[in-house]
């Protein structure tokens, strides 16, 4: 997959165009299904299939907020769209003056004049223009009288529940990851450099690899799971404790993974945390002592869920570089 990030570029390829428009957060199981339904179309009417994304987030530019906690990083989803077969990825500066189109301006000037696409393909509840007043029918419309086709993705349920990141994300920082999986197509990812901690799990006996996410990653509830930890490309059976270690007073909350029977030392390292189950909250102990005992049980217990979760032939993929 090619990834262009400014106009200039576009305008070179020349070649006939599907677009897929829209944020894309999780690239969830809705997400894929329209995905897909680009490259399989562009495939047999040799188009290459192409998705926009904006870059900051849109939120950042119109309400003046740092971007919102996302389900994926940026890099992830690029990964994911790359692992569905998309040709290409527009990664294009997202500004006031692209925030003040207004739904037939943006159709003209992206979709015509810089993309001139065949085909757009665009989800139910897809919006656009200045402040959000296109709709997939006004797509429809607008394309329409430009001799542009639209397909627009019809909702997917599961377990009688639309599809959707907010309804994901409300699953995952609730600690559902079972559910949020679900809905995802994958197990949720956390990752990130390995930086220096305060050393305490080594002193119990119990060393962890302190993960820097990246500053808008979505977390789930504080707790402590059964996960995958994929190191060089290795997928290391592990638990992770998500939360501020109330137990030593802290107040910043933290990610630490423990990684079984593992040695290596792995600072400045990039490391992937593929979340299974979440085993149990965080809870504040009296004396390491008996937080030394609850990690023993935990680890029994994610040795348990593990074992019966086999990460290379689950149908609930995961997505690696």
């Amino acid at each position: 997959m090619q990834i262009i990030k400014n106009v200039d570029e576009i305008r070179k390829l020349n070649i006939p165009l599907a677009i897929c428009l829209g944020n894309f957060d999780g690239v969830h199981k809705g997400h894929q299904a329209l995905l897909k339904s680009c490259i399989k179309e562009s495939h047999s009417k040799l188009w290459s299939s192409s998705v926009l994304l904006w870059n900051p987030h849109p939120t950042q530019v119109l309400k003046g907020d740092k971007t919102p906690d996302m389900l994926i990083t940026a890099e992830q989803k690029f990964t994911l769209m790359e692992s569905l077969g998309m040709d290409y990825l527009l990664y294009l500066p997202f500004n006031k003056d692209v925030a003040s189109l207004s739904s037939l301006e943006f159709v003209k000037e992206y979709l015509v004049n810089i993309l001139n696409v065949n085909k757009v393909f665009i989800g139910f509840n897809y919006s656009f223009g200045k402040n959000a007043e296109g709709t997939p029918e006004k797509m429809k419309l607008l394309c329409k009288q430009l001799g542009i086709e639209v397909f627009v993705g019809e909702p997917i349920k599961i377990d009688n529940e639309v599809i959707s990141s907010t309804l994901i994300r409300k699953r995952f920082i609730e600690g559902d990851i079972l559910r949020t999986a679900k809905l995802l197509g994958y197990y949720p990812i956390l990752e990130g450099d390995v930086v220096n901690g305060d050393h305490r799990g080594s002193c119990m006996g119990f060393p962890t690899a302190n993960i820097d996410l990246h500053d808008n990653q979505a977390l789930p509830a504080f707790g402590v799971y059964a996960c995958y930890a994929e190191y060089n490309d290795r997928i290391l059976p592990s638990i992770v404790n998500i939360g501020v270690k109330p137990t030593f007073g802290s107040v910043k909350a933290a990610v630490e993974v423990h990684i079984f029977d593992f040695n290596e030392i792995i600072y400045s390292k990039w490391l992937k945390i593929h979340l299974i189950k979440r085993m149990r909250s965080e809870v504040k102990f009296r004396n390491s002592d008996e937080l030394k005992l609850q990690i023993k049980h935990d680890i029994e217990v994610a040795h348990n869920i593990l074992e019966n979760n086999d990460a290379n032939s689950s149908n609930i993929f995961f997505v690696r570089k």
